[in-house]
C-alpha cells in the first residue's frame, strides 16, 4: 500500500525499470499523475489490480501536484483528488478479477483519509484477492467531496495554466528588468544564459520537489 510520495515511487519505479512486479497495489493520497497508463502495466504483467482512495478534501494534492499536472514531463499529478481515468468505481464481489483497476470516491477526510483503520479491512481484503462488500461505515465516505473543494476544483482547472505562465513570465521579466538596471553593459549571451539557467531551475521545481 502506498501513501502521499509512496505512491510516486511505486509508479516510478515501474516505469524505469519492467522487472519490477506487484500483484496487488493500494494507493491514498495519491501523487501519481491521473492519465498515468496503468493498461500499460497490466499487459506487461507488472501489476495485476490497483485499488485507489479519493478523500473528500485532499487539499495536499490538491493544492500542488494537480496545479502542475499540465506539464507533459511532470512526474505529479492528481490521481488522490479527481482519480485514475479509467478506473470504475469500487466493488468488493470483484476482488479475485485480474487487471482490475478500481477506487473509492470518496475517503471523508484529508490526506491521509484513506489510511484509517476504517479502512483496512477493505484494502486488505482487495490486496489478498478476497471477495468483500464495501463494508466502510458510511459516516467514513461521502458521494462527493467537499463543497469548498468542489468550488476551487472548478476554478483551478480553468485559471491554473494561466496563472502558472503569467507568474513564471513576470519572475522572469523581474530578473532581465533587475539586470538591465543593474549591470546596463550586460552582453546578451549572459542574458540568454541567465534566463535559461532559469528556466531549468523552474522545471527542476515543478517536477521534483
Amino acid at each position: 500500500m502506498g501513501h502521499s510520495n509512496g505512491t510516486a515511487l511505486l509508479a516510478g519505479a515501474m516505469t524505469l525499470s519492467p522487472a519490477i512486479r506487484f500483484d496487488r497495489l493500494v494507493f491514498a493520497g495519491s501523487v501519481v499523475r491521473r492519465d498515468y497508463e496503468w493498461k500499460t502495466f497490466l499487459d506487461r504483467g507488472q501489476v495485476d489490480g490497483v485499488m485507489n482512495y479519493v478523500a473528500t478534501n485532499d487539499y495536499i494534492v490538491a493544492a500542488f501536484p494537480k496545479f502542475i499536472q499540465w506539464l507533459p514531463y511532470a512526474d505529479l499529478g492528481s490521481a488522490g483528488f479527481d482519480g485514475f481515468d479509467g478506473f470504475k468505481p469500487f466493488n468488493g464481489s470483484r476482488a479475485n478479477d485480474s487487471k482490475n483497476l478500481e477506487e473509492v470516491k470518496f475517503a471523508r477526510g484529508g490526506h491521509g483519509a484513506a489510511l484509517r483503520e476504517a479502512f483496512w479491512n477493505q484494502a486488505a481484503g482487495f490486496l489478498v484477492r478476497k471477495p468483500v462488500e464495501l463494508i466502510v461505515s458510511p459516516t467514513e465516505v461521502s458521494a462527493k467531496r467537499d463543497w469548498p473543494l468542489r468550488l476551487a476544483n472548478g476554478i483551478l482547472s480553468r485559471t491554473a495554466v494561466p496563472f502558472i505562465l503569467f507568474v513564471i513570465g513576470v519572475i522572469g521579466a523581474g530578473i532581465l528588468f533587475g539586470l538591465s538596471c543593474v549591470w546596463p553593459c550586460t552582453p546578451a549571451w549572459a542574458v540568454a544564459l541567465l534566463f535559461l539557467a532559469y528556466v531549468g531551475i523552474v522545471k527542476m521545481v515543478l517536477t521534483r520537489l
